[in-house]
This record gives structure tokens, C-alpha cells and sequence, in this order.
């Protein structure tokens, strides 16, 4: 999938306007860190993607499971980080495993605007991406 960079809102008076590139600590202006202590339930957040179903699985699965959850995520020594999931199939009423994983890269591109994506809180001081 190929998305091009739209145009991004202008920002809140008083407010940093949201731009492109690495989520950054708002306190030190450093780039965020992938997780700020074990991942929580309460962490994740859901954006304007549709794609509950799947956040209330890592929600679940990171409060019984929380080291599976960082497990799933790698940083790449370009700024990206990718995320592995596991792939399932619609199987009649339910829903089961393909065996396949699937790798998706986020790019520092990907533009951090709270809503436009699914999010998930990393600390008091890191903005969500």
C-alpha cells in the first residue's frame, strides 16, 4: 500500500503544529522510546483506522502477556520500526491462524497526528504516534 503525505492541520494556538518524522519526548525533545516500562491494556488507543477488533487483542494480550507485545516490535537502525503480527483468516463464524506472519515497517514519515492512526501512549512525556 502506498499512501501519499497529506497535508497536515495547522496546529492549536500555543500548540506545537503536528509535522513529519520521529515521535519525539515533548520534556526533552529526544526521540520517544519504543516502550516506557512494560506495555499496559490501558496504553492502547484507538485512532480513526477501524481496527478495534485487533487493538483489543493486544490490549488483552499485553495485560496478561506484556513481554509478547514488545516482542512484536524492532527497531531498524533507520529510524523505522517493524511490527510483526500474526495473520488470520475469516473461517465461517470464527476466525482462525493462516501460520503466515506478516511484517509491517512504520516509517519516520508516518505522521504523528493523534486520530489519524492507532495509538498507543508510551509515557507521560512521549507523544503518540
Amino acid at each position: 500500500m502506498i499512501a501519499d503525505r497529506v497535508t497536515l492541520p495547522a496546529g492549536e494556538p500555543g500548540k506545537p503544529a503536528p509535522e513529519y518524522g520521529r515521535a519525539r519526548d515533548v520534556r526533552t525533545g529526544q526521540p520517544a522510546p519504543l516502550f516506557d516500562g512494560r506495555p499496559k491494556r490501558e496504553q492502547v488507543q484507538q485512532g480513526l483506522l477501524g481496527d478495534c477488533g485487533m487493538l483489543a487483542s493486544m490490549a488483552a494480550v499485553a495485560g496478561h502477556r506484556p513481554e509478547a507485545i514488545a516482542q512484536l516490535f524492532r527497531p531498524n537502525p533507520d529510524g523505522s520500526v517493524d511490527v510483526l503480527l500474526h495473520e488470520s483468516t475469516l473461517l465461517g463464524d470464527s476466525i482462525g491462524p493462516t501460520g503466515r506472519r506478516l511484517r509491517i515497517t512504520v516509517h519516520p514519515g508516518t505522521p504523528p497526528v493523534r486520530g489519524a492512526f492507532a495509538a498507543s501512549v508510551t509515557g507521560p512525556g512521549a507523544r503518540p504516534a
